[in-house]
């Protein structure tokens, strides 16, 4: 069985695209992780079911620890003019990141890096989609070598908040390591 990280999910806008390009005759299972409980998860289930795909909803920010941390909402529109939750980690490169005018929570968040340890599969998609903790998340799933039972790696890399923290350079060289490492990359470049 396919397994998918579908890490930020947010609103779990790229479902049906995953849904349709990886199950198959030996199932999918999709593991959502969102830390914003305001998201709009029901749509997606309805799919989900109807499509007999097996997933779990987990109302938990993905990082480089078991544990809580800050975590920022922000208000957001989307494509179909309804408004959603925006959502960002505070501390980025042990810097103290703050998206305006948002709401700040402490929320519990996993160690992405040991779930994915843990994790029994034979196919294993990453969405990443994590407005600005990329970087620190992917340097430690190359540090614990867990970066390599990933197959497919969907990555949105978001510089408006890597400014001020992370260099073009280390950002390239991260995106070089995935690379050697044959991993399917899809980047998409926030």
């Amino acid at each position: 069985m396919k397994h998918i990280l579908y890490c930020g999910a947010n609103m779990c806008q790229r479902t049906q695209y995953l849904v349709e390009k990886y199950n198959d005759k030996n199932g999918l299972y999709i593991h959502y992780f969102e830390p914003n409980i305001n998201c709009n998860d029901s749509l997606v289930k309805d799919y989900l079911i109807k499509n007999a795909v097996n997933y779990s909803f987990n109302y938990k920010a993905v990082w480089i620890y078991d544990g809580k941390i800050d975590f920022q909402l922000q208000k957001c529109r989307i494509k179909n003019g309804e408004v959603g939750q925006g959502s960002a980690l505070t501390v980025i490169n042990n810097t103290n990141f703050r998206l305006k005018n948002g709401k700040i929570e402490s929320v519990e968040c996993i160690d992405l890096s040991k779930f994915i340890s843990e994790l029994q599969t034979d196919y294993l998609i990453l969405k990443l989609d994590v407005e600005g903790a990329e970087f620190e998340i992917l340097s430690k799933l190359i540090k614990d070598n867990t970066i390599k039972k990933v197959k497919d790696l969907y990555l949105e890399i978001h510089r408006r908040y890597l400014k001020k923290s992370i260099t073009k350079k280390q950002r390239c060289d991260l995106v070089e390591k995935i690379k050697l490492l044959n991993i399917n990359l899809i980047e998409d470049v926030g």
